[in-house]
């Protein structure tokens, strides 16, 4: 009741003993087949965890929703919660985790929760969300992803699309550090669709510099650092240690 009337704060206290509850349930103990009792339980439990996981995503509680994602996917993919029917929320869930995956640039992790995720359960509008916003971000088409980033599917992929909105932003400042010395100030509030103040802002926190209407990439020490992180020495020795190796083999 409290995380339905958005008392997150409310919710999130009462959450710790609802789970301290959990460990009562006669489920969780080794036995064969589930009666009417242990699946209300399994109900009952599922129902916590989803609750757990959809408040930690208001709250913007990055690692507890990852804590509670692990606990809840077993009731959705595991053959012993195969006798529960399909939850109403199971959908909203998982796209919102596929969701959070690319707004944390966890490409590969991505990709291994998707193969997880039945077929038939592709074309589902919560779950075609994030997978469209992957595609996008696979073909560099970033500023689809800003201008979509009001079109979610549900109010919890809010926070989490804004997560994804900062992810993008910084890729398309890295990618133009290293392709220009400078853009105009009205071609960079166009490129990443910012207000004057957010982009002055995002200009300071980045080190760039506002010189009249053009922003200057901090491109001379970016290259130095570069070069000091590149052990050029060393690299060029094993490889040709390597290559000697390789010679006295053949």
């Amino acid at each position: 009741l409290a995380y339905d009337n958005d008392n997150l704060e409310k919710a999130n206290s009462l959450l710790p003993k609802l789970k301290i509850e959990m460990t009562k349930f006669s489920f969780l103990l080794p036995g064969e087949n589930p009666t009417e009792q242990t699946k209300q339980e399994m109900l009952l439990a599922r129902s916590i965890l989803e609750t757990a996981t959809l408040l930690s995503a208001k709250m913007k509680n990055m690692d507890a929703f990852e804590r509670n994602i692990s606990q809840l996917k077993p009731y959705y993919q595991s053959a012993s919660f195969a006798c529960l029917e399909e939850s109403p929320m199971q959908y909203t869930i998982l796209g919102l985790n596929l969701l959070r995956l690319l707004a944390n640039n966890q490409i590969a992790d991505f990709h291994t929760e998707l193969e997880l995720i039945p077929t038939e359960m592709l074309d589902n509008t919560f779950i075609k969300h994030p997978i469209q916003l992957e595609q996008y971000l696979m073909e560099g088409s970033y500023t689809k992803i800003i201008e979509s980033r009001n079109e979610v599917p549900s109010s919890t992929y809010s926070n989490f699309m804004e997560q994804l909105v900062h992810t993008v932003r910084d890729e398309i400042a890295a990618c133009s550090e290293k392709a220009y010395a400078y853009l105009s100030v009205d071609q960079a509030t166009k490129l990443f669709m910012f207000q004057p103040q957010e982009l002055n802002e995002f200009c300071e926190q980045r080190g760039w510099m506002i010189d009249g209407n053009r922003i200057v990439f901090n491109q001379e020490e970016e290259q130095e650092e570069d070069k000091r992180s590149i052990p050029s020495s060393k690299v060029i020795a094993r490889t040709l240690l390597y290559a000697r190796e390789l010679e006295r083999i053949v």
